[in-house]
């Protein structure tokens, strides 16, 4: 978690400085102001400044690539307008989905493993104590019978 948090909070500083920080001659005019973007219902045509215009943005943004559910909408205009930015996308996203996303996986593969032998641990005890109960029950028997 801590891992993909500093590597969000990195990429996004580079995105803001690369794509959130271009001028009208880039993207177009485009507002950058805060509550103008908030206004927005629907943005038909690619705005820099609402994905990638501060490090928050960035971070969301980079975020939502990660999960591959924005690519779309942010690959096309950097393929059109920054195809060099499209590589960084690119190594992003095929770093944080396949390495760090494998990593939390197995973390959480690696609790449930933990936590499956001491369930076997416990089923083992519990056998053995209901042994022993009826080895101890056995034994009553017999002497019982002397």
């Amino acid at each position: 978690g801590v891992l993909l948090l500093i590597l969000l909070y990195a990429c996004s500083l580079l995105c803001v400085s690369m794509v959130g920080s271009q001028g009208e001659d880039m993207y177009g005019r485009h507002s950058r102001e805060d509550e103008e973007i908030q206004q927005l219902q629907i943005m038909n045509e690619f705005n820099n400044h609402v994905y990638f215009g501060s490090v928050s943005r960035s971070m969301y943004t980079l975020f939502c690539l990660s999960l591959l559910t924005e690519f779309s909408e942010v690959g096309r205009p950097l393929y059109e307008r920054q195809p060099h930015m499209l590589i960084f996308m690119f190594m992003f996203v095929v770093f944080t989905t396949f390495g760090i996303m494998n990593v939390i996986i197995g973390v959480i593969v690696d609790s449930t493993m933990q936590a499956a032998k001491q369930l076997d641990k416990d089923i083992k005890r519990q056998e053995t104590e209901m042994k022993l109960g009826m080895l101890e029950k056995l034994k009553e028997l017999v002497f019982a019978l002397y």
